[in-house]
């Protein structure tokens, strides 16, 4: 697959010394003490430990400070990864074997990431991710190479039989790898993607939209390859036009009136006036299908929201929240910021680089600031360095406009299966109360 093959070859040309910048943090000794006091005796625990020390090390530039401690510890990074990858440790300690330069760790890594190392099951995302970030600061030599290699095989649309080695081609890896370069390079990497779009699976387009809306320059881009032709406008919601609609680039608010036309903060009169046309077409009689609806609400919904274990929780999850009636439902799906709770008000953040991020609180403290925005994603800002302003939006941060989004049919699909009360694969199901009689389809 081209297109994404430059992708990722241009996301990994940062400079390892770009990723290896010292910032010390006094939170290091600490957690790299606790990782040797617990390395014997609760294994999985010091893996767990040096994991999260590694990748805030990582994300935060701080590899050059964790270093020492690295090396301090290296017999014991060296004596599990002998035991091999059925070792809990296994994993954190090649990743931090690789970032002190140990040959042997960055073998390791290869064979782990390119489906060599004849683990199975495969590792996880989360491990192979980790693994990778640290082999692009250690060596980005061979990290590209890989990159180009996994990246110009046509990905698997299904998950991979078990074979005795990881895929390396299938769609979440290939999501993981596209998002991973949206942070190292943004610009390069939105034009690469916009240029081959079509051959992009569609998990990997909607999980790649929302960090494309995050800056201007890769906004305008997208905004352009809308207008070509080339992405479906409805991939984008109201929110993530809104926040630029109301901004100073002239060129692009205009950019996106001639797209989507002049958008407006819609008062509660409108809304409500949208819950009353909608209640009206799910009473008229016509029947939805659950089972469509079910795919709508893969779709669209469970970016932000879970219902029966399915979705991301960024907003409340929806499986005892928000239908106990067909007529609250209604309202908050049509009507998002008529009632917010406050955990779910929205924060929007100008950062010195130049984004504009919506999204909820996650966690805060005097010097940072961690917001999750759609799609689940954790986004850690220091507020001296990189926050400029946040603004507490009045609205929700699930959009107003769903009725544009879909047709009158997939809106009754979906609202039949936000109806039923049990997952679609239970033996007896029922309808929340109110529901309307002839919804769901027979």
């Amino acid at each position: 697959m081209a297109v994404v093959l430059a992708v990722v070859a241009l996301a990994v040309g940062t400079p390892c010394a770009t990723w290896a910048q010292t910032a010390p943090s006094s939170a290091t000794p600490a957690a790299m003490k606790i990782v040797q006091l617990l390395w014997t005796a609760q294994p999985a625990g010091a893996a767990g430990a040096l994991e999260k020390a590694l990748d805030q090390a990582v994300s935060r530039r701080e590899v050059e400070s964790l270093k020492p401690h690295l090396t301090a510890l290296e017999p014991k990074f060296l004596a599990a990864i002998s035991k091999g990858p059925s070792d809990v440790r296994w994993v954190s300690s090649v990743a931090a074997l690789a970032l002190v330069q140990n040959p042997r760790a960055l073998e390791l890594i290869s064979a782990a990431v390119t489906g060599q190392l004849g683990v199975d099951p495969p590792l996880p995302l989360a491990k192979r991710e980790l693994l990778l970030r640290c082999w692009q600061v250690a060596d980005r030599a061979a990290c590209d190479t890989y990159i180009h290699q996994l990246l110009s095989t046509e990905p698997k649309t299904a998950k991979p039989q078990s074979t005795g080695q990881q895929s390396v081609t299938d769609v979440p890896w290939l999501e993981t790898v596209a998002l991973r370069a949206l942070q190292w390079n943004s610009v390069q990497t939105s034009d690469s993607l916009l240029a081959g779009w079509s051959t992009l699976p569609r998990p990997v387009q909607l999980a790649v939209i929302e960090p494309m809306t995050q800056q201007a320059a890769t906004m305008k881009r997208l905004v352009a390859a809308i207008e070509a032709g080339r992405v479906a406008k409805d991939l984008l919601n109201t929110n993530q036009l809104r926040k630029w609609n109301a901004g100073s680039d002239g060129e692009l608010v205009s950019a996106i009136e001639r797209v989507w036309g002049k958008l407006r903060a819609m008062d509660d009169a409108d809304r409500k006036a949208v819950v009353t046309r909608m209640m009206a077409l799910l009473t008229s009689g016509k029947a939805g299908n659950p089972v469509a609806g079910e795919a709508h609400f893969k779709r669209i919904c469970a970016q932000c929201h879970r219902l029966h274990g399915e979705g991301i929780e960024v907003g409340p999850d929806i499986t005892a929240n928000g239908r106990g009636s067909f007529e609250q439902l209604v309202s908050n799906v049509m009507d998002p910021s008529l009632v917010i709770g406050k955990a779910f008000m929205a924060k929007t953040v100008l950062t010195a680089d130049g984004r504009v991020l919506a999204g909820l609180v996650a966690a805060e403290d005097p010097k940072r600031l961690t917001l999750k925005v759609q799609g689940g994603k954790l986004i850690e800002l220091d507020r001296e360095e990189e926050i400029d302003e946040i603004k507490e939006s009045v609205k929700s941060l699930m959009p107003d406009g769903l009725e544009q989004q879909m047709n009158e049919q997939e809106l009754i699909d979906l609202f039949a299966y936000l109806s039923l009360a049990k997952p679609l694969s239970a033996a007896e199901n029922e309808l929340i109360p109110g529901t309307p009689a002839k919804l769901i389809a027979e």
